[in-house]
């Protein structure tokens, strides 16, 4: 006879970006540090194969007690969606699921662990409770200890024209290709998939004939509320240099609209410095060009 299950479900709030979260559940480093960890325990071993169809294995040690804990991902939607199998010491392989929804300032994550057995759900519901308490001070210490100096930046512009002029200057590619970049820059190649998921593609080309080739993705579409998309310049083999998530508000004052742009450095290379040093600049530049342009229309 079957022993009757449940399904338990926990859920909290970060100050993080939705990819760092979501990343520090698939990095053996950052998982070492915060998953089953407690004041009496420590992680021996922790092997992640970090792709679909991959298997990850995780070793505690408390005392002289060993515990394992396995499964394997079956899916990850970076940095929305994990979905893997989960098993342990005395129970069978069940089905957990993450959901990481961005806010206006961190994000939120639910997770769902189906197939619990009834008789463990309490035990269940405090360590994943536990689990989540130990992700939020790991994530706490890793953003203490980051320059975020040439990491974040938030930037405003009144803009003289109704929010939806403004929209359309954001998402019509032939209009954003006329004021995208800095002052002297243009764009040869400007192809926007304005939809969640859709891609973007813009090659900028510098006043010396340098191509500064960028590719992304759109992340959060709330017409003509809010936009959302995730970027990365590419070096000359096409490799990202770094990674960077943008967010616009479009606010209504009166017959303007205030914008609001939060662009965040979630991955970089060495090699980035140079360029995200004239970040804050940039845009800047680019938010003039943005102004000028809707505003002679």
């Amino acid at each position: 006879m079957s022993k009757p299950i449940t399904v338990v479900c926990v859920s909290r709030r970060f100050d993080a970006l939705p990819e760092k979260v979501f990343d520090a559940w698939l990095d053996p480093k950052s998982t070492g540090r915060w998953l089953f960890a407690t004041p009496t325990g420590k992680m021996v071993k922790v092997e992640i194969d970090a792709r679909v169809g991959g298997k990850f294995t995780i070793i505690e040690q408390r005392g002289d007690i060993k515990a394992e804990h396995h499964g394997q991902y079956l899916e990850i939607d970076r940095p929305r969606r994990l979905v893997f199998t989960f098993g342990g010491p005395g129970f069978p392989d069940t089905l957990v699921t993450i959901d990481i929804k961005p806010l206006k300032k961190g994000c939120e994550l639910t997770l769902k662990h189906e197939d619990v057995w009834l008789e463990y759900e309490e035990r269940t519901q405090k360590g994943w409770t536990g689990i989540l308490e130990g992700l939020t001070k790991n994530l706490g210490e890793i953003l203490k200890n980051e320059n975020t100096s040439d990491r974040e930046i938030v930037l405003s512009r009144v803009i003289n024209a109704p929010r939806e002029r403004v929209w359309e200057a954001w998402t019509d590619p032939n209009q954003v290709a006329q004021w995208w970049g800095p002052k002297g820059f243009t764009n040869p190649v400007c192809k926007l998939d304005v939809r969640c998921g859709g891609g973007i593609r813009i090659d900028m080309r510098g006043p010396d004939g340098t191509i500064y080739p960028m590719t992304g993705s759109f992340r959060e579409i709330v017409e003509p509320e809010r936009l959302a998309f995730i970027s990365a310049a590419l070096d000359k083999n096409g490799k990202p240099l770094f990674e960077v998530l943008t967010t616009m508000t479009f606010d209504t004052q009166g017959k303007k609209t205030k914008l609001t742009l939060h662009a965040s450095v979630v991955n970089r290379t060495p090699e980035a410095a140079p360029y995200l040093t004239g970040m804050n600049e940039g845009w800047n530049q680019s938010l003039d060009r943005l102004t000028d342009f809707v505003a002679d229309q």
